[in-house]
């Protein structure tokens, strides 16, 4: 005689699924096809078979050991770093994606308007006088004089 279970994770109920011994090392298991579940799809709807040694039991807990095991065959499969004790090793942000070039190009590109430099450069007949460069000039001349200049660089 099959033995019906049905499964709950969380709100939703899983199909229902017959256990059927066949025998000592066997467990037929199938979902009962008369009232599928919306969930499940065409491809779930043939018979699985499982084998299980004789000593093996459903209701038996894993051990830690064999868990551990499994985290780190995984990580291995996947190309991912195993780290059992959780100890900080910076693997997050290296496998982050650089953040250099969406920075570097948030203001744009630099030369792409021409400043006074360059216009000076490219008319010199022109003889064209930088405001800004003036006042400069002379506010270190009118420092200067106040003796509040940069100090002499030393000669070796």
């Amino acid at each position: 005689m099959p033995k019906a279970l049905r499964y709950k994770t969380g709100k939703e109920m899983l199909p229902r699924i017959f256990f059927q011994k066949i025998s000592t090392t066997e467990l037929h298991i199938h979902e009962n096809l008369h009232r599928p579940h919306p969930c499940t799809s065409s491809i779930l709807q043939f018979p699985l078979l499982l084998y299980f040694s004789p000593t093996m039991s459903l209701l038996k807990k894993v051990s830690q050991a064999q868990i551990r095991q499994v985290k780190q065959l995984s990580a291995q499969i996947f190309g991912e770093s195993y780290n059992p004790d959780n100890i900080r090793n910076g693997a997050k942000v290296l496998a982050a994606p650089l953040k250099g070039p969406a920075i570097a190009s948030y203001y744009g590109d630099n030369n792409s308007t021409p400043t006074f430099k360059d216009f000076k450069q490219w008319f010199p007949e022109l003889k064209l006088v930088d405001p800004k460069e003036e006042y400069r000039v002379m506010m270190v001349a009118l420092r200067k004089k106040r003796n509040k200049g940069a100090p002499k660089k030393k000669t070796s």
